[in-house]
This record gives structure tokens, C-alpha cells and sequence, in this order.
């Protein structure tokens, strides 16, 4: 009795098998277990030939191995896309559906990152027709188009662009600080430099509430002092009412400590499905409090090999969704009082730093602090010149912006800030020259009112 075989299985492979380039564009996501037999096993059997021979079997080598009898069918230029799309199209719908049935098991085990890890998989089966850049192929045409596709954007201070080399997609940046050391704040800044220049984003805390993340982000956005949160509340939402058009979305999401990449993937799914587009930047808040995929526990594990874990899992995340990519990081207890930290004081050591396409230390001395500044030094750089000097961030105390110059307090005396309070901060539209010049004039101003109050 002759052995069933669905005909457009064997169409498809047919197809295939009569030409090479095809063949080898399709190899990477065909897998025998997508088939119904008898074809698995011719499958099966070409693969192995052509990882032996470097070729593909004739029809009359396969019919003799496998016994099934294929046809030769040249393909045209215009078959080819077709061809293409189904075979993509099949394999991930055999994929999606052999991990919902394996999911089963994982359910009454109650193993979810591992069905979300399934299904992830089975979501990443397509084709990759770009096999890469021939070197020697057009040079010219290869340098001048260099920068093309790379999408830069500024961090809002001159300082950090200088430092870092300025933010692109598919990269991902650590900030490293001491505990209560400025990360969260610094992550806040970050989803306001770039929500600034409307791109739409999302800040995962694992951490803090979403309404007190959300809170420090008021601050941030409208310039107000967080002091009076509450009192300016009419003011605030006027502020946000008004700049809403002119920036991207933020969305803040509070998940557990413990959260893995697959967890994130997932979340980041159900964000494509409800606002119908992949977020332009992700902030998880922080690194070091993430779980790993199939570790109920990282609690005596090898914190190098689990930190480096998180970091890929992370950066392969912004590389799937060409997105800017943010996180944090501890500072141990060796790097607490010292303003020369290296990636030997950080949590999970080199692990994540060399992960990462750029990292910067946070730290601050007690003379720091007063004055609401850090030290900003660089511990990793991809794309930019490495330095070992320090630089100085200047913290607003009540609005929260961080600046690279002296920031000028905002109005106080009534709790209830006017409406100048909340205008636009005009460093940020400003030559550094003229911003200095204003500063200097204000602070001028107010010694020159100190000297009248105390002469009467």
C-alpha cells in the first residue's frame, strides 16, 4: 500500500530541491519534524547529502534512498517569491503548532517561561535572505553608505552625546550607580530625552510601583518640583495636555523582580498587538534584579554566567526589534566609596559591561552630593574614543533633569508653582554659551538682592 502524500508539501519541495540558491536560502528553517511522512525522510536525507557533499541529491538519488519519487520543476524569476512565502509561512506554522502541543506538558508543570520560550521560537521561524556584505565587492558603494541605516539620537546633553557617541538602534547602554545612586532617575531622563524627539517607548520597572515611577516622570516632563507633586496638579496635567502631540508615547510597566528576557518578549508581544507597532526604545529598570529563563532561582548561582545571560538575552531583544536599549546596574560594596570604579565594582563584573555596547559609572563623593551632582566616567565604549576621565552631571534637586550645567532652582516660596515654573527649560533650545551667560546673569541677580536685604 502506497504511503500518502500531501501535494503541496511535495510541491514545495520539489521546487526547492531543483534549485540550488533556493535550496540554500530555505536550508536554515527546514526541519524534517514539519513534514508528514514519507516526506520527513526525504528531508531528513537531502540535508545530510548536501552537509556531505555540498551539493544537492539528483532526483533518481533520492527516489533510490527514500523511495519517493520526485519531479524536476525549474523554477522562473517570478515563482521564486512565491515560493518563498509559502515554504516561510508552512515552516512557522508547523513550528507554532508543534509548540503548542509540547506547551501541554510545560503547562502541568507549570513551566511558563519555557512555553513562552517555545513560542518565541516558533515566531522567529523565517527566512534571511541577506547572507551578508562581500567585502570586496563595491567598496565604494559600501563605505559611503555606512551610515545610511544607522539611526542616532542625542541624549539631550551634550555631555553624554560627546561621552558615548551619541544612542543607535539595536544597541543596548548600562548605567552603573550605587544603591539610591541616581539609576532609576537617569533611566526617567532617559524616556524624556527621547519621547522628546517622538519616539514612542517603554520603561519595565522591577522595582518601583508604576505610579511612583510615573511620578519622578511628571517632574521630569513638566519641569515642576516633585516636592509638590500633589498642589500642582492642575498645572502638571495642563503641561502634559500640551506637550502630548509633540512627543512619543511612554508606557510604564511595573513587573516582578525576577522577570526573564522571555518574560519581557512577552510582554513586548502583547504591546505590538495593542498599539500595532514595536516600541522605539525599552528601559528595563534594572538588570540585576531580572531572572533567567528555566531558573526558578539565580540564589547561589554563578553571577557572571547568569548576569551575561540577561545582558544577551537583552541586547538580542533591541536587535529583533531595532530598538534603543536601555538598563542599570549595581555598583558592589567595593566601588560604595570610591570615585575610580572600573567594571570590577560593578554586579556581575565584566559579564554585563562587556555585553554591552557602551557602559557608564555613576558615582558621587560626599562633596557630590551636596552640591546634587555625580561623576559620570566612561567603562565601556563600542563607537567612541575610551578616556579615563571623569565628568560632571548636574542633578536639578526638584525637577529631577539631569543637565551637564549648574542648573538654576525653580521659583519657590508659594507650594503652588505659576506658570513659569513649568515652562520649557531654556538650556534645552540654547547654545551652551548663551545658557552659561543666563545663569550667570540670574545668579548675579540674587547675590546683588542678598546684598540689599542685608544692608537694610
Amino acid at each position: 500500500m502506497s504511503e500518502l502524500i500531501d501535494k503541496k508539501q511535495k510541491l514545495l519541495l520539489e521546487y526547492i530541491f531543483s534549485n540550488r540558491e533556493l535550496f540554500v536560502i530555505c536550508f536554515r528553517i527546514m526541519d524534517a519534524v514539519y513534514f508528514d511522512a514519507p516526506l520527513d525522510r526525504v528531508v531528513t536525507f537531502t540535508r545530510e547529502y548536501f552537509n556531505e557533499y555540498n551539493g544537492l541529491p539528483t532526483f533518481d538519488i533520492i527516489d533510490a534512498e527514500t523511495g519517493i519519487l520526485l519531479k524536476d520543476r525549474p523554477t522562473d524569476r517570478d515563482e521564486i517569491p512565491y515560493v518563498k512565502n509559502e515554504f516561510e509561512t508552512f515552516c512557522r506554522d508547523k513550528a507554532m503548532a508543534l509548540a503548542i502541543l509540547e506547551s501541554v506538558d510545560l503547562l502541568e508543570n507549570h513551566e511558563m517561561s519555557a512555553i513562552q520560550e517555545a513560542i518565541r521560537t516558533a515566531q522567529l521561524v523565517k527566512l534571511d535572505n541577506d547572507i551578508g556584505i562581500d567585502f570586496f565587492d563595491d567598496p565604494r558603494k559600501r563605505i559611503e553608505s555606512m551610515d545610511a541605516f544607522v539611526d542616532e539620537r542625542s541624549f539631550g546633553i551634550p555631555l553624554l552625546d560627546n561621552m558615548i557617541g551619541k544612542v543607535r538602534r539595536g544597541e543596548m547602554g548600562v548605567f552603573y550607580a550605587v544603591t539610591s545612586g541616581g539609576k532609576s532617575v537617569m533611566m526617567a531622563n532617559i524616556s524624556y530625552w527621547l519621547s522628546k524627539q517622538k519616539l514612542n517607548g517603554v520603561v519595565i520597572t522591577l522595582e518601583m510601583y508604576e505610579s511612583l515611577y510615573a511620578k519622578r516622570m511628571d517632574a521630569i516632563f513638566t519641569n515642576s518640583d516633585i516636592r509638590y507633586h500633589k498642589e500642582n496638579v492642575d498645572d502638571i496635567c495642563d503641561k502634559l495636555a500640551s506637550i502630548k502631540d509633540r512627543h512619543g508615547s511612554v508606557t510604564v510597566k511595573r513587573m516582578r523582580a525576577g522577570t526573564t528576557v522571555g518574560d519581557i518578549r512577552a510582554y513586548l508581544h502583547e504591546y505590538n498587538l495593542v498599539n500595532g507597532i514595536n516600541p522605539d526604545f525599552v528601559i528595563v529598570d534594572y538588570i540585576g534584579l531580572m531572572g533567567v529563563d528555566g531558573m526558578s532561582s539565580t540564589i547561589g548561582s554563578n553571577k557572571f554566567d547568569t548576569d551575561e545571560q540577561k545582558a544577551i538575552g537583552l541586547q538580542e531583544i533591541g536587535k529583533d526589534l531595532n530598538a534603543y536599549m536601555f538598563s542599570a546596574g549595581q555598583i558592589n560594596r567595593d566601588g560604595y566609596d570610591i570615585v575610580a570604579v572600573n567594571p570590577s565594582h560593578c554586579a556581575g563584573g565584566l559579564s554585563v559591561v562587556n555585553t554591552s555596547d557602551w557602559a557608564i559609572a555613576m558615582v558621587a563623593t560626599d562633596e557630590d552630593l551636596d552640591n546634587s551632582q555625580v561623576q559620570v566616567k566612561q567603562l565601556k565604549m563600542r563607537n567612541n574614543k575610551k578616556s579615563s576621565k571623569t565628568s560632571t552631571l548636574y542633578m536639578h534637586p526638584q525637577s529631577l533633569r539631569f543637565t551637564d550645567v549648574v542648573s538654576a532652582p525653580l521659583p519657590t516660596g508659594n507650594r503652588k508653582l505659576g506658570r513659569r515654573a513649568l515652562e520649557e527649560d531654556p538650556r534645552e533650545d540654547a547654545d551652551q554659551g548663551k545658557t552659561k551667560a543666563k545663569l550667570s546673569k540670574a545668579a548675579e541677580a540674587r547675590e546683588k538682592l542678598k546684598k540689599r536685604r542685608a544692608s537694610k
